[in-house]
């Protein structure tokens, strides 16, 4: 196996990982707020979920990258200037600070909106489901979910994007 075959076969385990994440996380989304609705002593425990596909889907992200450049460099950088890889390196980069910038601290204010909700205001820590969220708490999960929404939605349409500029290269 030559070194640009190792680099492919890397590169496309980054991007399977990557959607792979992205995939999952909608999932975890989607069953944590059902949870939060449902069954509300479970919630807090897809939290740490949410870190961790978070995390495969920056060093699947990592992957990618080190590997492309892996990819491009036997090829003296040719296709550089071609606008399928200007369009790829675009989605991937706005994908990436999409997952950094937006969905990390939204996660974060998840995880403390849980915490609040789970722990009375005198501080005494009772179980989940023997008290009702605080307005407030409630407030701030609901637009939480309709944000940490329109980030899957984004990120899914993105992989999509970065899959077809990856499929159908055009000049």
């Amino acid at each position: 196996m030559n070194l640009y075959s190792a680099c492919l076969f890397v590169h496309l385990l980054g991007f399977a990982a990557v959607s792979g994440a992205i995939v999952c996380d909608v999932i975890v989304h989607v069953a944590f707020f059902r949870s939060v609705r449902r069954q509300p002593a479970h919630a807090p425990s897809l939290v740490p979920l949410m870190h961790t596909l978070g995390v495969v889907a920056s060093a699947g992200g990592v992957l990618s990258l080190t590997s492309a450049v892996g990819l491009l460099a036997p090829l003296g950088f040719a296709f550089w200037s071609s606008r399928w890889l200007i369009v790829k390196v675009t989605l991937f980069v706005l994908l990436t600070l999409n997952g950094v910038l937006f969905a990390s601290s939204r996660k974060r204010r998840v995880a403390a909106a849980i915490q609040a909700w789970a722990t009375p205001a005198d501080g005494t820590v009772t179980p989940f489901a023997m008290h009702a969220p605080h307005a407030e708490v409630a407030s701030e999960l609901l637009r939480l979910e309709r944000h940490l929404g329109a980030f899957h939605a984004s990120e899914v349409l993105g992989v999509l994007l970065l899959l077809a500029a990856a499929v159908f290269k055009f000049q």
